[in-house]
Order: C-alpha cells, then structure tokens, then sequence
C-alpha cells in the first residue's frame, strides 16, 4: 500500500533558538579562521605574482 501521509505526524518546530545562534557563531568563527589562513599566503602570492610580472624577482 503506498504512504499516503494519512497518519504521519511530524515533530512541532522547537524553539530553539540559542541552538541556531551557536550555529551562527560556528560559521562565523570557522570562515574567519579560513580567511585568516587564506589570506597571508595569497598575499605573499599576489606579490610575488607582482614581483614576477615587474620583472623585479
């Protein structure tokens, strides 16, 4: 017998919203750590891209 969602009962929504602050937070923190270590090495590979294209290596 296919479902036909006769008896199905989902969950109400809770409300929590600390849960999705944290969450925010979380993704804050973990893409300001990547751009801190992105950034260094390409600025070290924007210049010497800089350097190479001068001619000044």
């Amino acid at each position: 017998m296919p479902f036909d969602g006769a008896n199905f009962r989902s969950e109400p929504p809770r409300p929590e919203r600390d849960a999705r602050i944290e969450r925010i937070w979380a993704a804050i923190v973990i893409v300001s750590a990547v751009i801190m270590l992105v950034m260094p090495v390409s600025a070290v590979g924007l210049l010497d891209l800089v350097r190479y294209v001068r001619g000044t290596h």
